[in-house]
């Protein structure tokens, strides 16, 4: 055994990623939402065996999520979180709309 990497997933869902008949979850953006706590960062992180990872991104190499630094590497949680930050613009399609942003007005009481 290799050991692990911490790998960052920036999708709010996560990603359920396989190589050779084994499963690993990337955690997302909201993996530890709850009613009370609704979101937690821009990314999720996982520590992920280190042969897994390497095959899974061998296999992925050229998709948008390797591409685009959706799912990304680490050596350790300093490192994964300070690219988490400089990562956080990242357009994954899945980000929630600002609606003071987009046209949108309330009727909420005003």
């Amino acid at each position: 055994m290799a050991g692990t990497i911490k790998i960052g997933c920036t999708l709010p869902h996560g990603l359920v990623a396989e190589v050779e008949g084994v499963k690993v979850v990337f955690a997302g953006a909201n993996q530890n939402c709850t009613e009370f706590r609704p979101l937690l960062g821009d990314y999720g992180i996982t520590d992920v065996d280190v042969d897994f990872w390497n095959k899974w991104k061998k296999e992925n190499i050229n998709s948008r999520w390797i591409q685009n630094n959706i799912i990304y590497e680490a050596k350790d949680e300093k490192s994964i979180k300070d690219k988490g930050a400089d990562l956080s613009t990242i357009d994954t399609g899945f980000k929630p709309l600002d609606p003071n942003s987009n046209g949108v007005e309330s009727d909420l009481g005003e």
